[in-house]
């Protein structure tokens, strides 16, 4: 008599069941290549094997994403942390998870610390005054106010306004 193994006695019987009740079987192997590293206030291209058509981000106040084209995925990193992302195919079904870390690059930025609050510049080669997140509220507030007056003052004059 033939000795034949429980594990495989119940993957005979699953196929069989299977085939027998015609039902589809949706196989789809999920890549999930570890964690991505974006860097603050820059976008990262990453590209998917397979076609994407819905994604995802748990929390785009940590990172924000945007679908490119079917397989390419533009993703910014908007704050410090840690958040996810995933994308889905036409069917519904996982494509990529991912863990999107947004870190710094801290090459040429100083940081100060005064009456415990922070200043950041960015110094290449000259130092200017660069906000980010941790940095004291006010004085960050104003420093973002003035560079959006600046981008608005040269928006005008690149429009003859």
């Amino acid at each position: 008599m033939l000795n034949i193994s429980r594990n495989l006695k119940q993957a005979i019987a699953i196929g069989a069941f299977v085939c027998a009740t015609n039902l589809p079987v949706v196989a789809y192997a999920e890549d999930s290549s570890s964690e991505l590293r974006v860097t603050l206030d820059h976008t990262k291209v990453h590209v998917l094997d397979r076609k994407i058509s819905t994604v995802a981000m748990t929390n785009p106040a940590i990172a924000d994403v945007t679908l490119h084209n079917d397989q390419v995925l533009l993703i910014v990193g908007r704050n410090f942390g840690v958040t996810n992302l995933i994308a889905l195919d036409s069917a519904g079904h996982p494509i990529a998870t991912r863990t999107i870390r947004v870190v710094d690059d801290d090459l040429d930025t100083v940081t100060m610390v005064r009456d415990g609050n922070i200043y950041s510049y960015s110094c290449s080669p000259r130092c200017e005054r660069s906000p980010r997140p941790s940095d004291e509220t006010k004085s960050a507030e104003e420093q973002i106010k003035l560079q959006s007056t600046r981008s608005k003052q040269a928006s005008d004059i690149a429009d003859g306004s």
